[in-house]
């Protein structure tokens, strides 16, 4: 039953309002409300959310964006650590198919390796590239790959990217 009064009132059962709950509660406040109109929790947004985990590769280096992605992966991987959360640490190629598309991608290396993220160069000298040349539907021949971490946790893929 709803309270005829409270001191927190919180419109939204998703992500974002469970999370400012959360945090209200954390800093010692009790008295809170939250509200939802549908019948169960994360119903919009926040239960279509693809559960990537962005480390600011796309991002200018220094950006404020590309700052927050990278910290806010490492915040949930400890997150998910430290409350018994399933996690595991899984990798993502990135391939340029032809000559026109590799300066795209030493774009997309310099900024992660500039942004703090774990990513490596992937060619034919190692096994994954000649993995992923056999299992391409979508490059006639693979001109280079980067590969970067990624973190999957239940059944949705945590990208590192």
């Amino acid at each position: 039953m709803l309270a005829d009064k409270t001191d927190i009132l919180i419109a939204g059962a998703g992500i974002i309002g469970l999370t400012v709950a959360r945090e209200l509660i954390a800093c010692g406040y009790d008295e809170i409300v939250i509200i939802e109109k549908e019948p169960e929790l994360g119903l919009h947004a926040s239960g279509r959310n693809s559960g990537v985990l962005h480390a600011g590769i796309y991002y200018s280096p220094d950006s404020l964006k590309a700052k927050m992605c990278l910290k806010g992966n490492f915040l949930m991987k400890a997150y998910c650590k430290e409350k018994g959360l399933p996690i595991l640490e899984k990798g993502k190629v990135i391939v340029a198919c032809d000559d026109a598309e590799v300066p795209a991608l030493d774009e997309l290396y310099r900024r992660a390796t500039a942004n703090g993220a774990k990513v490596e160069i992937v060619d034919d000298n190692t096994a994954i590239f000649n993995s992923l040349y056999d299992s391409s539907h979508s490059c006639s021949r693979i001109k280079n790959s980067i590969s970067v971490q990624s973190i999957v946790s239940g059944d949705r893929s945590m990208q590192l990217l």
